[in-house]
């Protein structure tokens, strides 16, 4: 069975039925104490602009990492999945995570802005609705 197509939690459905409207609107809201399929938007808006290959590409990066190198903690797994989608996609995520209110750290968060060869982009204030990623 397909996680994402059960009872009436499909992906698709927050796009339309205003709960991804009502989590970027309320500051109080944490990106980890949402419902998982809200949280599956975040990289349902990656997969749109990248493709699956940036989920592949990661993966890739993960398996070849040294064992002693991986996260361990939810902590440095969040900072794990900026670090190696910024750098999997040549671009600085940081404003995308920002608007999810992702939990990562300022580390995580200098290490993507020091880099200068990535890509900066766009403002996220509309990341509602099915092309609400956009590139400068």
């Amino acid at each position: 069975m397909d996680l994402i197509q059960t009872n009436n939690n499909k992906v698709e459905n927050f796009y339309t039925d205003g709960e991804l409207n009502k989590y970027f609107c309320d500051n109080s809201k944490k990106y980890q104490d949402t419902n998982v399929f809200l949280r599956l938007v975040m990289f349902d808006q990656l997969r749109q602009k990248f493709g699956f290959e940036i989920f592949r590409n990661m993966m890739i990066e993960a398996r070849s990492a040294p064992k002693a190198s991986l996260p361990t903690t939810d902590a440095e797994r969040y900072d794990y999945i900026v670090l190696t989608a910024s750098k999997v996609t040549g671009c600085n995520l940081i404003p995308f995570f920002d608007r999810w209110k992702f939990p990562f750290s300022e580390d995580a968060r200098n290490t993507v802005n020091a880099n200068t060869q990535y890509k900066q982009i766009g403002d996220f204030t509309n990341i509602v609705g099915g092309n609400s990623f956009n590139m400068n």
